[in-house]
């Protein structure tokens, strides 16, 4: 007869707990009390759309506009209205990047998910999508997830199709960034990289009333003069390209030398722009999801820690971002101030 084994109980991860997601909500909501959202180029938005045939812009403005997706969706919900199709277009596509955030947050960990969301949120990705509404920006977001989860090499093409047409810079940028983070050349992305610069420069050249104006173009003469900006700032430099993201970092992840190159190439990009702190955490994104996971168990074992989980919302709270060389906080004195300009022309005599 022989003895019975014994039997080896397997460790299995803990489950969130429930005092997480009650942080995760409270602390959104009081987000949104401190910072609010911005709107960006609604007026112009609605009269792009209106037309999407015969686009009058001034050509030095016309980067601003360059990416035509977002116009196109709107054009084609235009019939419910230019308020309601900036809300749904944009709206649409901030859901699907949070769906594809969630799908990925639950693969990455499928016990901790709103542990792995509440680090993720040390990062401007709140203030960049919700600062920015208006833009092609989480639709940039989703179809980036999108194509580094396919594995389908159709779908892969075509996601990176949608992510030029989203904005043409970044687009490509991002596509660059996993390849160098990955170490794997996906050159299923090449035809949706080629198709989408055709299709942006059919837009430029004949949809368009004028010959663009491209963003060297808009520099002018004096094109160091942003990078010098922004460079002389070297709090905004450094803290407010990846905010708290870098506590984490630092603290739990600590990233390898690919890792690096990469946060330098981010830097590089978002150096010339003037939505500095925007630029460097879309672009920066894949280095955040690298290292995330990675860092995950240290940053769990602090989190067990008396006063660690109000202190990891706090830094939530601290987001901040470099627009035009200036420290931007919050929307809400300039969403006041609009209010009050819409309430005084509509009682004036």
């Amino acid at each position: 007869m022989t003895a019975p084994r014994a039997v080896t109980a397997v460790a299995t991860a803990p489950e969130t707990p429930p005092q997480i997601w009650h942080a995760l909500a409270l602390t959104f909501a009081i987000w949104l009390l401190l910072h609010g959202v911005g709107l960006n180029e609604y007026a112009m938005f609605g009269k792009i759309t209106a037309d999407l045939t015969h686009i009058s812009v001034e050509p030095s403005m016309q980067f601003l506009y360059s990416s035509p997706f977002m116009f196109a969706l709107g054009a084609m919900l235009r019939p419910i209205g230019q308020s309601l199709s900036f809300v749904v277009t944009y709206g649409c596509g901030l859901v699907l990047m949070c769906l594809m955030f969630w799908r990925w947050l639950q693969r990455a960990h499928p016990a901790q998910p709103a542990a792995l969301l509440l680090f993720m949120l040390w990062s401007p990705l709140l203030i960049v999508t919700l600062h920015w509404a208006g833009k092609g920006d989480p639709w940039l977001l989703a179809f980036y997830m999108l194509h580094r989860s396919s594995k389908h090499k159709a779908l892969q093409s075509l996601w990176c199709l949608l992510m030029v047409l989203c904005h043409r810079e970044m687009g490509s940028l991002l596509v660059v960034i996993e390849c160098i983070c990955t170490r794997q050349i996906r050159w299923a992305a090449l035809p949706g990289l080629a198709l989408g610069h055709a299709l942006i420069w059919l837009y430029h050249h004949r949809v368009l009333d004028a010959m663009p104006v491209g963003r060297i173009g808009f520099l002018g003469a004096d094109w160091l003069s942003i990078p010098q900006h922004n460079a002389a700032n070297v709090f905004g430099f450094l803290a407010l390209s990846l905010g708290c993201y870098w506590v984490y970092l630092a603290a739990f992840a600590r990233p390898n030398w690919r890792e690096v190159a990469t946060l330098l190439i981010c830097f590089a990009a978002a150096l010339f722009t003037l939505d500095y702190t925007r630029v460097f955490t879309i672009l920066a994104l894949p280095v955040i999801l690298l290292t995330l996971p990675r860092g995950l168990p240290k940053a769990l074992q602090w989190l067990q820690k008396r006063y660690a989980l109000p202190m990891a919302c706090g830094l939530c709270l601290l987001s901040m971002q470099m627009v035009n060389s200036e420290l931007s906080f919050s929307k809400l004195p300039e969403n006041i101030d609009q209010i009050h300009k819409v309430v005084g022309h509509r009682i004036s005599p």
